[in-house]
């Protein structure tokens, strides 16, 4: 039984790490201003490892549990269940979701902007110039880390309670399908209530 909780689990934490991946990774994409399929397939990526890292070292359903044994179950119960599984995997997953979006945006507006040049038949050197101009440009027009942190975090954190919210209770259905949990609060059974 033990066995499988702990594969419930982790399937939960990578349903989960898929979802709040992809939002973030099209939400931080689209708002750097230099959006590429490239970039968002790479910050998806990272993002999902990094997502998938954090649930393995945090172990959410177990905390899950233990907020459903101080909480009754219902509406205000998930609403902190979203609050601290979004505390928990927002800050780590934007923070590198950035440093991606830093680093890379650059490199890939300046291989573009030399392979134009070359089509254009401009010489190597030339190219390479337009290049170094382009990365400059596209690493120039990004606001300071600690700025596009603090809004990028602010924004994602908001989403993502929502899309916890939503999503959180599907994904323990799914992922605990057929498994009875002791206990209150667990994912497959609901507290017993007294004088049930």
């Amino acid at each position: 039984m033990e066995q499988k909780i702990k594969k419930a689990g982790f399937k939960m934490t990578v349903m989960m790490g898929v979802i709040l991946s992809l939002y973030m990774s099209l939400y931080n994409n689209f708002s750097s201003g230099n959006f590429s399929p490239v970039m968002l397939l790479i910050s998806f990526v990272v993002s999902l490892m990094i997502s998938i890292l954090v649930g393995l070292i945090v172990p959410m359903p177990k905390i899950s549990r233990a907020l459903a044994q101080k909480i009754k179950p219902g509406p205000g119960l998930r609403a902190v269940d979203a609050l601290v599984s979004d505390a928990i995997y927002t800050p780590i997953i934007t923070f590198f979701m950035i440093l991606v979006v830093r680093n890379l945006a650059p490199v890939l507006a300046g291989k573009g902007a030399e392979r134009e040049a070359l089509a254009g038949g401009a010489p190597a050197e030339m190219a390479a110039n337009v290049a170094a101009g382009a990365a400059a440009e596209a690493r120039a027009s990004f606001p300071p880390f600690v700025i596009m942190f603090i809004k990028s975090f602010l924004i994602c954190y908001a989403l993502g309670f929502f899309v916890i919210y939503v999503a959180q209770p599907i994904l323990m259905k799914i992922a605990f399908k057929g498994i009875e949990m002791p206990g209150p609060g667990g994912p497959g059974k609901k507290p017993e209530q007294k004088g049930e």
